[in-house]
């Protein structure tokens, strides 16, 4: 099969996975590429999709954010090619594998599937988590090393066919579409309490590596629009450390960030 994966990742742990899930399907005599969302959102995302040639599956794979899929990765399905029956996966990723994540694809299922698609298999990797808590070292290692027998598994399932649907009952439809309030939450939070220290040196790394380019430098300071999808990324991967959340929020930044690639090098 020729299989395009589509992926979000903030700070890093999805793209991990869904670069791990290209080289299993590769493994697999799979036809797969991996291909960055924000890449992809242009001025004809369509014109750059079809680019990429047809494709006999397409795989979305996201971070959970407040239980619901991302608002950027739900815009980019909703302007994804007439899918005419092909078959799609969704893999998605959390601090968390508790059953309240469980209805986090629901919204996007349904638009993948109003755009023609088949989603016929859906799972969620747990990865250490970039909100609130920090996970111990040796936890955070073996989180790795689970999410890599998992992605193997994974795709031989959907190599051979397995069925997983999405779990979209009531109630946990009601809670996602609830909790969606934080893609407003998102868009307030990095304008008003995103703050720059000193310590900043106008690398430009937050501004190139922002997914919805809403960082920008005006007169000698780094400033933040409102389009912010609240990935963390800029805060995690400021060489300097520079930027940071204001208070009452600030409790929801991991102070002790860490390198999780290092990390896997050491215990190898």
């Amino acid at each position: 099969m020729k299989i395009n994966i589509f992926y979000f990742s903030g700070t890093g742990f999805t793209e991990r996975v869904g670069r791990g899930l290209t080289k299993e399907f590769i493994n697999l005599d799979q036809d797969a590429s991996l291909h960055y969302i924000p890449e992809l959102i242009g001025a004809n995302p369509v014109e750059e999709l079809e680019k990429l040639g047809s494709s006999d599956m397409i795989g979305i794979m996201y971070p959970v954010h407040s239980f619901n899929a991302p608002e950027i990765v739900v815009k980019f399905a909703r302007k994804l090619p007439e899918g005419h029956g092909i078959k799609a996966f969704i893999v998605k990723t959390a601090g968390d594998k508790s059953e309240i994540n469980a209805g986090s694809s629901i919204l996007l299922m349904r638009t993948l599937v109003k755009r023609g698609y088949q989603v016929t298999y859906e799972e969620l990797v747990q990865m250490p988590t970039n909100f609130l808590v920090r996970y111990e070292d040796q936890f955070i290692k073996e989180l790795a090393k689970n999410s890599d027998k998992l992605v193997r598994i994974i795709a031989e399932e959907i190599v051979k066919g397995r069925k997983k649907p999405v779990n979209s009952s009531l109630g946990k439809t009601v809670f996602a579409a609830a909790t969606r309030v934080e893609w407003i939450g998102a868009h307030l939070l990095a304008k008003f309490y995103f703050k720059v220290d000193k310590s900043c040196n106008f690398c430009g790394v937050c501004i190139r590596d922002c997914p919805t380019k809403n960082i920008h430098e005006d007169e000698g300071r780094i400033k933040f629009g409102l389009g912010c999808t609240f990935c963390m990324r800029c805060i995690y991967g400021c060489p300097q450390k520079a930027i940071h959340i204001r208070k009452p929020f600030s409790a929801i930044e991991v102070k002790d960030w860490f390198d999780l690639e290092e990390m896997v090098k050491e215990e190898k």
